[in-house]
């Protein structure tokens, strides 16, 4: 079935495991009427990986498998985003806060909790601007061995280009 493939290829795009559907969600998913081609069967499988906690439930797909849909989750998340990109940018930013507050920002617990690999979450954490606020409500993430490696590089990079200038001219 296109969709179990759908799941598959999704996955192995993200680097994630294979999110499981239910059988009533297969159910719900065959009962809509499929305007569009097999691209929106995709986008729909896709978004419903997104939004779903692993497991993609009937419920799910009548929440968000037609998004003009009314639900019984707030509509005016999806009237915010005109490109599909922007909106699964918004939702992966706002499950990895999530996820990161439920583990006390412990970023192994996380990365293992959503089945993604640390330097995944910590490339995720960079892209999307996620900081842990300290006490204080300041932003900034704790500096860690990562981050000191490559600000301590940053900061030398201007006396490597001159020492192998010398080098170089020797």
């Amino acid at each position: 079935m296109l969709v179990v493939s759908f799941l598959q290829e999704i996955a192995d795009e993200y680097g994630m495991p294979e999110t499981e559907i239910e059988p009533e969600a297969l159910s719900a998913l065959r009962r809509l009427e499929w305007t569009g081609n097999v691209r929106e069967l995709h986008n729909v499988i896709e978004r419903l990986i997104i939004m779903s906690n692993g497991k993609i439930k009937e419920q799910d797909v009548l929440d968000f498998a037609v998004p003009h849909r009314k639900s019984s989750r707030s509509q005016t998340v999806y009237e915010d985003f005109d490109k599909f990109q922007d909106f699964k940018d918004h939702i992966e930013r706002e499950f990895i806060i999530k996820k990161l507050e439920q583990h006390n920002w412990n970023i192994s617990k996380t990365a293992e909790a959503i089945g993604i690999q640390r330097s995944h979450l910590y490339n995720k954490m960079d892209k999307y601007g996620i900081e842990r606020k300290d006490d204080k409500g300041q932003g900034g993430r704790k500096r860690n061995k990562r981050n000191s490696k490559a600000i301590f590089f940053q900061e030398l990079s201007p006396y490597f280009c001159v020492l192998s200038c010398v080098l170089i001219k020797g």
